[in-house]
């Protein structure tokens, strides 16, 4: 099992840092899920905001179908947890727990 596996997903609702997003890439890469609460400096390219973004059902290459992680963008705090619970539920399910 590799980390992309994990049901888990990390959660900066404020990005203070340029860091936070290449922090956040990391993560990415790794196959975790990163859920950002204001607009990521990504988003000026149609092409890269559906490659970070976007499910792998919904766009031929994401970062959700190479590595298995992607950016949750919401900022609105409870939709986010929504949002961040389904990914969770869903890695569980393909586990079978």
């Amino acid at each position: 099992m590799g980390v992309k596996d994990l049901p888990v997903a990390g959660s900066c609702p404020e990005t203070h840092h340029p860091k936070a997003l290449a922090i956040g890439t990391y993560f990415l890469a790794s196959g975790v899920d990163v859920h950002v609460g204001v607009n990521p400096q990504v988003t000026g390219s149609e092409l890269v905001t559906n490659v970070l973004t976007a499910a792998k059902e919904d766009f031929p290459i994401t970062t959700d179908a190479l590595f298995g992680g992607k950016i949750i963008y919401e900022e609105d705090s409870v939709k986010a947890a929504e949002l961040i619970i389904e990914r969770i539920k869903m890695k569980r399910k393909a586990l079978g727990i």
